[in-house]
């Protein structure tokens, strides 16, 4: 059998704007581990089991608005998603996908950019800059939420894909759309689910200080600065 390329899927679903004191905040993007059974070694994760990793970007209502699905597990999340279409889209001048004023949201495994906006660590924390983390945690349990219901409900997801690895990308793109349907036809069981991706989190330190890195960290420094004068 060939080998299947990972999924990359653009749902075409217009995001919806988070509930969130920075303005332009869309989505918010995280990775989560799927375990499959024993495949090709490449598919061991850094949490001793095999697993395929699936990234998306949710919205407020936890949809889908972008996944791709089907890498190996020892893949980080910050190259899975470098390396993926929509990034080089969003890094093509002229084919950028987030209009102007739009910035998505992330967690501190994946490297900074000016549309992305990620928390200060911990030993870089002063008092405007733990307002910042203040303003941005909420919308980001938002992924995590929606990883979850995606597990629960679909429990061929919840603990080993017993399949052919080329087919588990077909089996993640499935269960998401189906997802998105539902909460697009209002099912009341993802309203009164307590659903959370209950994995650790691995933080990567950000690699490779280049110029656009580096106007991605003065720009947050600004966004700190008018946040703390625009609050206090």
């Amino acid at each position: 059998m060939s080998r299947r390329a990972p999924s990359r899927c653009h749902f075409g679903v217009p995001p919806s704007r988070l509930e969130c004191r920075i303005a332009g905040v869309v989505g918010v993007i995280d990775g989560t581990l799927i375990r499959v059974q024993t495949p090709p070694a490449a598919y061991n994760t850094r949490k001793c089991f095999y697993g395929v990793l699936l990234l998306g970007i949710v919205d407020a209502r936890k949809r889908f608005i972008w996944i791709r699905s089907g890498l190996q597990g020892s893949l980080g999340d910050s190259r899975a998603f470098q390396e993926s279409a929509w990034y080089e889209r969003q890094q093509t001048v002229g084919g950028r996908v987030l209009h102007p004023g739009h910035v998505i949201l992330l967690d501190g495994g994946l490297s900074l950019e000016y549309w992305l906006l990620k928390p200060y660590p911990q030993q870089q924390l002063t008092p405007k800059r733990k307002f910042y983390n203040y303003c941005i945690p909420s919308p980001r349990a938002v992924v995590e939420n929606s990883f979850g219901l995606l597990k629960g409900r679909w429990r061929v997801l919840h603990d080993k894909v017993s399949a052919e690895i080329e087919l588990v990308p077909a089996i993640v793109d499935s269960c998401a759309l189906l997802h998105n349907f539902l909460i697009d036809e209002e099912e009341e069981w993802a309203d009164v689910l307590d659903a959370t991706d209950g994995e650790p989190k691995d933080v990567h330190p950000d690699v490779g200080i280049t110029r656009a890195y580096q106007m991605a960290l003065r720009l947050r420094d600004e966004l700190v600065e008018h946040l703390w004068a625009e609050h206090h």
